[in-house]
């Protein structure tokens, strides 16, 4: 989106510039600016991690995770949810990774791990069925408290941005799977070795216009596998399949009714018992073309297993632009503040920190992006001071959002018509 952003010099200000660079002491205007704490959207307070862990107060939200993780030397082998007696997990996992908007369709969990068979009944809701949790919205310490003093299992929560992609976009699709081929004798009689492999493979999709992409196809994925299994053509025939397609963006739906990546990811890799009351379960991810036949148990002579998906955003971005209108491009990292990181691209592009002896106030506006990620949100300002040798300002609550544009001013800004000191 563009702004139409304007630096100027008041008359006010005018002495105190003798001897510097013009830009320093510009005012920045702009149209319905406003402090952060006014402007800001409020999905940006809400912020996942604090020094590297999850913050406590982080409200959760659909596509945030719950980690559930056996004992050291166990694995958990079956799910089941209740009421619905839907059942994960084709093989057995250290740990069980399932986002809270699909549990808060449910009322319990059962979990069996290996080992003894014990199975732990995980119980998500007070009162008779059908009721039904309510977990987003609640914040990660409530959540972990209430759960901790229900099961012997370890249990996390696991942040996970919500990205949702527009026509166009890019996203990155990683794929780890293992192969195992287990080839019919020959009409000799002798054996012919098993194959395994392992694979970790990622590709860029393009999202067309209809919100699709092109899954690509096993023959594609395995590469080389198809190359170890050259002279073996029959074997080769049985991996070769169509592309499928399936969808990321749902053509005039709301934002809100769009699907994440990280919920696709999920319906690409369930490992759930499809039974008729799994229907409700599943219907988000037949609405996008995500079916079983997507990751198959048995194909030929190739059995496929331990297959795990994860589509992830393109590279974004955002830009930093200094006072003297210096600018800086920077990767955008989910989680991370508008303090740090502008005081980290601020140290990249100028060499200098953001506030220091000679320099103890900054100001920092930013200029939304308004697309996929959110709606228009509209521009906001807050004050950078130095506080006992550190940056310390109302922006450290406030989260970064791909495609802002940042600017750095040494004095306050203006709404335009709003008039000058």
């Amino acid at each position: 989106m563009h702004w139409d952003i304007n630096r100027s010099i008041g008359r006010a200000l005018a002495p105190c510039c003798l001897g510097l660079v013009l830009a320093a002491c510009a005012t920045i205007r702009l149209n319905n600016l406003d402090s952060a704490e006014r402007n800001a959207d409020p999905v940006r307070r809400n912020i996942p991690f604090l020094e590297g862990k999850v913050n406590p107060d982080y409200r959760l939200e659909p596509q945030d995770l719950l980690v559930l993780s056996a004992p050291k030397g166990q694995a958990i082998t079956a799910v089941t949810a209740r009421p619905s007696d839907a059942t994960w997990l084709a093989r057995p996992l250290q740990e069980f990774r399932i986002p809270i908007g699909i549990l808060e369709l449910f009322n319990a969990l059962e979990i069996v791990y290996a080992g003894n068979n014990a199975t732990v009944k995980l119980k998500l809701c007070d009162g008779s069925p059908p009721c039904k949790p309510r977990l987003t919205e609640q914040s990660a310490q409530q959540v972990l408290a209430k759960l901790h003093a229900l099961t012997s299992l370890k249990v996390a929560i696991e942040p996970v941005e919500p990205v949702r992609v527009d026509p166009g976009d890019s996203v990155f699709l990683a794929r780890d799977s293992r192969i195992l081929i287990q080839p019919e004798p020959s009409t000799a009689g002798t054996s012919v070795p098993a194959l395994l492999f392992g694979h970790s493979e990622r590709f860029e999709l393009i999202v067309d216009n209809q919100g699709r992409v092109d899954f690509p196809s096993l023959s594609v994925l395995s590469a080389q596998l198809a190359a170890d299994v050259q002279g073996r053509p029959a074997i080769r025939a049985a991996l070769d399949g169509e592309n499928t397609r399936f969808r990321l963006a749902i053509p005039g739906a709301s934002r809100s009714a769009q699907p994440t990546l990280a919920a696709i990811s999920w319906c690409l890799s369930a490992d759930y018992a499809p039974t008729a009351k799994t229907d409700t379960l599943v219907d988000h991810c037949r609405a996008l073309g995500i079916t079983g036949f997507i990751t198959p148990d048995q194909d030929g002579g190739a059995a496929i297993n331990a297959v795990r998906y994860r589509l992830e955003a393109g590279r974004r971005s955002w830009r930093l632009v200094d006072e003297k209108n210096r600018s800086i491009t920077m990767d955008y990292v989910y989680g991370a503040t508008i303090l740090e990181s502008v005081s980290e691209a601020y140290r990249v592009l100028t060499g200098h920190e953001l506030v220091e002896q000679w320099h103890a106030t900054a100001f920092v506006t930013v200029l939304p992006r308004e697309g996929a990620e959110r709606p228009r949100e509209k521009p906001f300002f807050g004050r950078v001071r130095l506080v006992e040798s550190s940056a310390s300002s109302p922006l450290g609550r406030f989260l970064l959002m791909p495609g802002d544009t940042v600017h750095i001013s040494r004095f306050e800004p203006r709404a335009d018509g709003q008039p000058s000191d």
